[in-house]
């Protein structure tokens, strides 16, 4: 609904009039995004897990998308929609449909979506390239948000321009790397922690984003610098990793959140061309190793926690995924206590992956008979 949409930029320009516009420009999966903050009083919490992929302040439009950002501490001018939003934060459950959307303003070219917990408006008005974020109060940002500030609006619009959100981690090198997936304690988290510490480098890890290379093949770009850990024995596999921790106060369900912009400085890169999907296991044994697995099972262990997390993913998502699944080689990581096992074996596959791929391009070139 554009009239609804025109309301929420009246909302934002009044908050910006009155307390002024803070910008931040990102480079994501080579997408151009601006963030814009009316207030400087949410900069910090919503831009630090995208920091490592920040540029240059830039004085014109961008091609890309264009974020607004507000909380609620002063009501819109504006009746209607003060009305509105407020009966939609109090009885969000008559607003939303299933899984959180509008009823009455998503579909078409606006995607829109109200979240009770962290009481946000996301809307994506994908015909001008134009995001809100509305935070209804000024209370604290939870930790998992701000892991994964804005996530809902960059899931919308990224998907457009055919880039996939996929629930996992990346690890590799400059030639290439792999993507781990699978349900939250398979061991994503901490196999990809354990690179860090060899010549392997990080791009991600709870959300990456995947999209086509061009030729046929895949590229998987960072999104986040967090990492996410289930339990307090897993961070203490990582010494130094402690004082980075972003939420050091928890109750029982919370994550160990863990920022690492400085803890992995030098080692986070911005993108890889992807060379194979790992879905961990853990073993209960000592030692870890790779075997190949079917285009199904990786399937169970990328698409339905995947899913699960983008309320506005669908068939495009799970076409995209299955895709993705069948044109890059797919295997079980299986993982053991010892965990300087984990990056060797992965190098060792990435190894095996490129002399394969060396050798059918070797042939492919070679006349017949020679």
């Amino acid at each position: 609904m554009q009239s609804f949409v025109t309301l929420l930029e009246a909302y934002f320009q009044e908050e910006a009039r009155r307390q002024g516009l803070a910008s931040r420009h990102f480079r994501i999966g080579g997408r151009d995004i601006a963030i814009q903050f009316a207030s400087t009083r949410w900069v910090g919490d919503l831009t630090a897990a995208l920091a490592h992929l920040e540029q240059a302040s830039s004085h014109g439009p961008t091609d890309g998308l264009t974020v607004a950002m507000w909380d609620g501490a002063t009501p819109p001018a504006n009746h209607v929609l003060r009305a509105y939003l407020f009966t939609l934060t109090n009885w969000w459950f008559d607003y939303t449909g299933r899984r959180g959307e509008l009823r009455d303003i998503h579909g078409g070219n606006i995607a829109a979506h109200y979240h009770p917990d962290t009481e946000t408006l996301s809307l994506v008005d994908h015909r001008r390239r134009r995001a809100y974020y509305w935070k209804r109060s000024v209370t604290e940002v939870p930790y998992y948000e701000q892991c994964a500030p804005f996530r809902v609006l960059l899931h919308s619009y990224l998907r457009e321009t055919g880039a996939q959100f996929v629930h996992g981690a990346a690890v590799g090198t400059a030639a290439g790397g792999v993507l781990l997936v699978g349900k939250g304690g398979s061991g994503k988290s901490t196999s990809a922690l354990t690179c860090l510490n060899s010549p392997l480098q990080y791009a991600g890890d709870d959300y990456c984003l995947v999209a086509e290379d061009g030729s046929g093949g895949f590229d998987v770009h960072s999104l986040y610098c967090m990492a996410k850990l289930v339990e307090r024995t897993d961070l203490d596999r990582f010494p130094g990793l402690e004082r980075h921790v972003l939420n050091p106060r928890r109750v029982p369900g919370d994550k160990v959140a863990v920022s690492l912009r400085e803890y992995g400085a030098g080692k986070l890169m911005a993108g890889i061309p992807l060379r194979a999907v790992l879905a961990p296991v853990i073993t209960g044994g000592r030692d870890s190793s790779i075997v190949p697995c079917s285009v199904s099972e990786a399937m169970m262990s990328i698409a339905p926690t995947t899913l699960s997390q983008l309320p506005f993913s669908g068939r495009e998502d799970l076409q995209f995924l299955g895709a993705m699944a069948r044109r890059v080689p797919c295997f079980r990581l299986l993982l053991g206590s010892d965990l300087s096992q984990i990056p060797a074996r992965i190098l060792e596959l990435l190894d095996s992956l490129g002399a394969r791929a060396a050798s059918r391009e070797e042939h492919s070139v070679a006349a017949p008979g020679q």
